[in-house]
């Protein structure tokens, strides 16, 4: 961990704000509650470019098309859409690559937000369009 230039000996450098917001310059915690307490997304920002992980937000890409689609997995169901609205919605704003771990790995890439609609173009050259 000494190559990452942040010290883990320190307890003090593993606390992570419960409520989110910046941990580290660049790191940023979000709350994105709903598939289980306490859950966080992560966005890096480095170089002027940034990138958001979505954790367990989603579980299928189909949840990108209808983020009010729940899985059996979420534990608040209210929460885990709002949720999933506002990760698309801040991935869009920003045009920052949204990365999610369950899903296949040609699914994720930038976001763009316009007429009411967020627009996600996807590494294999597919897209999906939320109404």
């Amino acid at each position: 961990m000494a190559q990452c230039g942040i010290p883990f000996d320190k307890p003090a450098n593993l606390l992570i704000p419960a409520e989110g917001g910046t941990w580290r310059e660049g790191i940023v915690f979000h709350p994105t509650l709903g598939h289980s307490a306490g859950h966080m997304s992560i966005s890096i920002r480095s170089r002027g470019e940034e990138a958001i992980f979505s954790g367990d937000v989603m579980h299928n890409p189909i949840q990108v098309c209808r983020p009010e689609w729940n899985s059996t997995f979420c534990l608040d169901a209210a929460s885990a859409r709002s949720s999933r609205h506002g990760l698309l919605n801040y991935a869009a704003d920003l045009r920052c690559d949204a990365l999610h771990r369950a899903f296949p790995a040609d699914i994720g890439g930038a976001g763009e937000a316009g007429r009411g609609r967020i627009r996600m173009a996807v590494r294999s050259s597919r897209a999906m369009t939320l109404p």
